[in-house]
């Protein structure tokens, strides 16, 4: 749908001021944090965070609708624009993590001081054991190989220097699975780094736990830059772990560099093969630290591709001009060709990962706030006003995202095990109850055919008795309105002779070879016409269209009465579906005049091109009366191709008859005469005598003549003369 140009600009400032709001509390709560300020203070920034994305992704709903996202010119920049708040979600989940592990950090330092009081009572009443002042700590392990290399080593530098080998020390900076090792010599120091070292220091454990990360990363996809970042940073900090330990010899082999060159997307691999044949030439070995030095230089450039100061740069508009008849390829406004499966293949990555967020938060959402929209115990989330008062998707998003029950909207579990689990009650104008299962605030959801059940969904079952809309809409051709057929399906563009003759069109006379549904070809004879088709801005589209009795069978009339409450800003009149039969039916032939998707609700679709709006699908609300009790629609004609004069063999009836007396002739004995021996008039024949024909009768006193009995061989020998000289017969 074409959007105002100012519409457009203000959407875009409003997004971005929005934008500029989110990264000033998140710069505001990172000080915070640096600062040590106090717990609630962080917390408070936290929420305003959280509030900032809420409305962050509003803005970014209300920005997206004015793209279109069926156009190839428009499907990178929603990309962009759909990567970049992925980048800012991860920096609201890097806030919550970071707050988190503040709350878990002062509650170590009050556990800490707190044995730190008991210990100076009981060494004050004992006066046996000196009194010490517990230092913050420095150094926490929890139990992952990879971070025992760095902890050791914080342990050693910040920690012995403080408290010496005290095990009391070591011991409060295990958690997890570490403090399970040294349980029972959690009072020896030399014995509980011994256990440490057998269970996570050993260094072939290390390498192969960091070989089988890598041999267990993906290929990087072209485009998919975020994939391309993590990859350059896991293969980074396997770097960095394995040289801690001293054992960066292990990477360094041509086996791991061309193990990672087989990731690598086809520009960054290309990138390296020019790198590698230029320093390969002057006789200099290249080595891992250098391969990695280039990947992160592609890493740094990537990095500065999806920042903000590329969010400005726009192309200004241009005029295209087409021809209904030019093949192409698509392209985007930088010229690059654009694969629509390795978008569709992005976005339905996008769709499972927020499924799977949304899945793997149920586990960790137990016990929050009974208001997860305001982080509040006032009221119930399914009796909150401000979240019933939001849009559809947003609120599917936010509850998919906060891991919320469909149902009751409560976290902590799913629909399919809810306890209030209840068919939704709400009524519509002809007092029919929902009947669905879903909460009541999700209902508009429902009727706007968001699906958010994680659930396979049959689109086009028989619960729906209405029939199916066909692509149809009314052209205008030399002042006359024809009913047409938009057929993606078809590789032609066919008209009826009648519609041909109305508009006083003069054909070329041809023969077609038309593939009818069910695989069924026949050759008929036609009429190539050139029809002129006038746009809604007055721009004539000359197409090239073949004649037929008849395309479709009858469109039915169908009541769009109730359009506008499935679409904004549509009405009745902007669609404009007429009935009866089609007067032409246009093809893949004329792509460019094909409709697009505008907007979709359910199994219906809005569509629109050069001559207006059209609709396809089904609806509840628009009651489509079928054809037949089996619900087939006419479309006679599918494909078809034109067949070249030069390739038609045309023969007199003279020689037709000689050929065919021929062909009966040796392929058909017995058919010459249905006169039986014993009914002829020959009177030398007994009734019944012989069951054979005439011709049957001479051809065995042929044979019979033909034979002769050998008495030496005991054998009898048949001769059987040619009826027909054997020099006429045609190989085949």
């Amino acid at each position: 749908m074409s959007v105002d140009a100012d519409h457009k600009r203000l959407t875009k400032k409003k997004r971005s001021t929005v934008k500029g709001r989110f990264h000033r509390i998140y710069g505001r709560l990172l000080e915070g944090i640096q600062d040590e300020l106090e717990t609630i203070v962080v917390e408070k920034i936290l929420q305003d965070l959280e509030t900032a994305y809420t409305e962050l992704e509003a803005r970014h709903e209300v920005f997206l609708e004015t793209f279109d996202s069926e156009s190839e010119e428009d499907k990178p920049k929603i990309n962009e624009l759909n990567h970049d708040l992925t980048g800012m979600y991860r920096e609201l989940c890097k806030s919550r993590s970071l707050c988190e592990n503040l709350r878990q950090k002062i509650k170590h330092e009050q556990d800490s001081k707190l044995k730190e009081q008991n210990s100076m009572k009981h060494a004050k009443k004992n006066k046996d054991t000196e009194t010490f002042r517990v230092k913050k700590l420095e150094a926490y392990f929890a139990g992952s190989i990879r971070d025992y290399p760095s902890f050791k080593v914080d342990y050693e530098r910040h920690m012995l220097s403080s408290y010496g080998k005290d095990p009391y020390a070591l011991k409060q900076c295990l958690s997890g699975e570490a403090l399970t090792v040294v349980k029972g010599v959690d009072n020896d120091f030399e014995e509980m780094f011994r256990r440490l070292d057998m269970k996570y220091g050993r260094a072939e454990k290390l390498t192969d736990h960091i070989l089988n990360e890598l041999k267990r990363l993906k290929k990087v996809q072209e485009g998919d830059n975020m994939k391309f970042i993590s990859l350059v940073e896991t293969v980074e900090k396997s770097w960095l772990d394995l040289k801690r330990m001293n054992l960066e010899a292990e990477m360094n082999t041509a086996t791991m560099v061309s193990q990672i060159e087989k990731l690598l997307p086809p520009i960054q691999k290309r990138e390296w093969a020019l790198r590698k044949q230029k320093t390969e030439s002057k006789s200099i070995p290249l080595s891992f630290k250098e391969f990695l030095n280039f990947l992160l230089e592609e890493k740094s450039a990537l990095e500065y591709m999806e920042s903000d100061l590329r969010e400005y740069g726009t192309a200004k508009g241009k005029i295209n001009t087409f021809d209904a008849n030019e093949s192409g390829n698509v392209e985007n406004n930088n010229g690059v060709a654009v694969d629509p499966l390795q978008v569709q293949l992005q976005e339905n990555q996008q769709v499972m990962k927020q499924v799977v967020e949304g899945l793997a938060q149920v586990a960790n959402t137990e016990g929050k706030f009974k208001c997860w929209y305001h982080k509040s115990d006032n009221h119930e989330i399914g009796d909150c006003s401000i979240f019933a008062r939001l849009d559809s998707q947003t609120k599917v998003d936010l509850v998919r995202k906060n891991g919320g029950c469909f149902s009751c909207l409560k976290i902590g579990h799913l629909s399919r095990h809810c306890h209030s689990r209840k068919p939704c009650d709400i009524q519509n104008e002809l007092h029919q109850t929902c009947g669905k299962i879903h909460h009541k605030n999700l209902h508009t959801a429902h009727i706007d055919g968001i699906s958010f059940h994680n659930s396979t969904q049959v689109i086009n079952d028989d619960k729906n008795k209405n029939g199916v809309l066909l692509t149809i809409s009314s052209v205008q051709c030399k002042d006359m309105s024809l009913t047409t057929l938009w057929d993606p399906g078809a590789n032609m563009s066919l008209i009826t002779h009648k519609t041909a003759k109305r508009l006083g069109l003069s054909g070329q006379d041809i023969t077609l070879s038309v593939t009818k549904v069910g695989n069924v070809t026949e050759h008929v004879q036609s009429k190539k016409y050139v029809i002129p088709l006038t746009d809604l801005r007055g721009k004539i589209w000359t197409i090239k269209a073949y004649g037929m009795e008849e395309v479709t069978a009858e469109v039915a009339r169908v009541d769009m009465s109730r359009v506008d409450q499935l679409f904004k800003g549509i009405n009745k009149n902007d669609i404009q579906r007429p009935t009866g039969q089609a007067d032409i039916l246009i093809g893949t032939d004329c792509c460019i005049l094909m409709p697009n998707k505008e907007e979709q609700i359910g199994n219906l679709q809005l569509m629109r091109n050069q001559f207006g709006y059209c609709i396809r699908g089904s609806h509840p609300l628009l009651e489509v009366p079928k054809l037949s009790n089996h619900g087939i629609v006419r479309i006679y004609w599918a494909s078809g191709k034109i067949i070249p004069l030069n390739d038609i063999h045309v023969l007199d009836r003279d020689n037709i008859k000689d050929k065919l007396d021929s062909l009966f002739d040796i392929e058909g004995p017995g058919k010459q005469t249905t006169l039986k021996c014993g009914s002829c008039k020959c009177g030398k024949c007994a009734i019944g005598q012989s069951q054979h024909s005439i011709r049957e009768e001479r051809e065995l006193n042929i044979i019979k003549s033909g034979m002769t009995h050998d008495e030496e061989s005991q054998q009898w020998i048949v001769n059987y003369p040619w009826i027909k000289i054997q020099t006429t017969f045609q190989i085949t």
